[in-house]
């Protein structure tokens, strides 16, 4: 369906297809066919033994948990720290997918790692606000507030609706767990 024909390096036409898919999904959020058709693009170009992009290895395992399609998302969230194991984003994300098993304290673990290595503040702020809720999930009410206070740090001032999402995490972790200085 999309052709890539930059003729440079497999990660720049991965990367590339990852923009046109991402944009495509986002204006039909609901068209499954778009994040399949990428899928099958995406995976046409790994065999071709040049260097890979973490990013698009990221992406691709994003459309497959869009699909529910757990297993090959985590696959590929592993072969993206593999190929950058400073990319926190692949961390981040493989938090997340244990979070949503359940699976809290994997889930912490990956979002340490994430932590460890980000570079950019919006990957530490959201970092903070997923070790926050794990953290909360398994009743670290202490752990849980320092990390929504972190992220509330970052926000900056003008940024009324994201100060209010974190204030109201706060108060939520205060009240759980009788925190209140």
């Amino acid at each position: 369906r999309w052709s890539v024909q930059f003729g440079r390096t497999t990660a720049f036409q991965m990367d590339a297809l990852a923009n046109v898919v991402n944009l495509e999904s986002r204006l039909q959020p609901l068209k499954k066919d778009i994040l399949t058709q990428g899928i099958q693009d995406m995976e046409a170009l790994l065999p071709t033994g040049q260097p890979l992009s973490a990013s698009a290895l990221v992406h691709l395992s994003i459309w497959y948990r869009r699909l529910g399609l757990l297993e090959p998302s985590l696959f590929y969230l592993e072969q993206a720290t593999q190929v950058d194991p400073s990319y926190a984003l692949a961390y981040m994300n493989i938090g997340n997918h244990y979070f949503v098993l359940e699976e809290y304290p994997t889930a912490i673990v990956h979002f340490e790692r994430s932590l460890q290595v980000a570079q950019d503040p919006k990957t530490k702020e959201l970092t903070h606000i997923n070790l926050g809720q794990a953290n909360r999930q398994l009743g670290r009410y202490k752990q849980s507030l320092q990390h929504f206070e972190e992220a509330i740090q970052s926000v900056p001032i003008g940024a009324h609706i994201l100060r209010a999402t974190y204030l109201s995490h706060i108060l939520a972790v205060k009240s759980l767990g009788n925190l209140w200085h």
